[in-house]
């Protein structure tokens, strides 16, 4: 049966390893952003975090916190350590079944979605942003190579047998 175990932790793989890449990048990058009203490098990885916490509240009702922005390595490695936790519990979730998630959006409406189609999005999202840091960061002239954290690099020990983090 084909899951999404392995692609949560391809998912938590990445993040981890290409945050710690980010974080030997100068503190400049923080601010930068890719035109005018756009969010800064800092702001979007803040939203990783605030993202990660909002499925672990869909997931398991675990209140989410604010969070320290985001303007340098020693805020972005700190959020890495904050973001692997979140990717192991949402890891964790795979092992209850596919019901139905009730939640009230930002507008005040019920809404109904089933847990895969969330820890899907956790997938998904995480990829968007990824292109999106690396993207912006060629823009002021820092090259970020994403080839290094897609799943053909993924450690081989992870492509072969079953997955813990």
């Amino acid at each position: 049966m084909i899951t999404l175990q392995k692609a949560l932790h391809h998912m938590s793989w990445s993040n981890y390893e290409l945050f710690l890449e980010l974080a030997s990048l100068p503190d400049e990058i923080y601010t930068l952003r890719a035109h005018e009203g756009e969010w800064p490098v800092g702001k979007i990885f803040n939203h990783f975090l605030d993202a990660g916490q909002w499925y672990r509240y869909l997931l398991t009702q675990t209140p989410w916190t604010e969070n320290a922005k985001i303007v340098n390595a020693q805020g972005l490695l700190e959020m890495r350590e904050q973001l692997r936790e979140i990717d192991r519990t949402l890891i964790e979730a795979l092992a209850a079944d596919d019901g139905i998630i009730i939640y009230t959006n930002d507008s005040g409406h019920e809404q109904k979605t089933f847990r895969s189609i969330v820890l899907t999005q956790a997938v998904v999202h995480t990829a968007e942003h990824k292109g999106q840091l690396a993207t912006l960061l060629r823009q002021h002239g820092f090259t970020i190579e994403l080839d290094k954290y897609d799943v053909w690099s993924l450690p081989s020990k992870f492509n072969t047998k079953p997955l813990t983090n």
